[in-house]
């Protein structure tokens, strides 16, 4: 899928004895505007770690247009969460 994408994410560590090791990209989403809500709002997904990788040499002064490839990947207990597999920077077509 092609999506705007405002930055990127690692984390790696160890929590309570689990490590863990994985990025996280940002993009837009949609936000009804009101009385009481207005400009734009974000969500991360989560990406393998390779990604941050893909994006830490994009400038990302401005939001950056990439094709995002998702996979569903197990998290555990029997959990599972559409995941961002490869990113790549691309020209949006005028």
């Amino acid at each position: 899928m092609k999506l705007f994408v405002l930055g990127g994410s690692k984390h790696k560590g160890e929590y309570e004895g689990i490590k863990y090791d994985y990025s996280k990209i940002y993009v837009p989403a949609p936000m009804e505007q009101s009385e009481i809500k207005k400009g734009q709002a974000g969500v991360d997904m989560r990406a393998v770690p390779e990604v941050f990788e893909q994006i830490e040499k994009m400038n990302f002064a401005q939001p950056v247009f990439c094709e995002v490839d998702t996979e569903l990947r197990a998290l555990g207990g029997g959990n599972a969460r559409e995941t961002v597999v490869s990113i790549k920077q691309v020209t949006p077509k005028s």
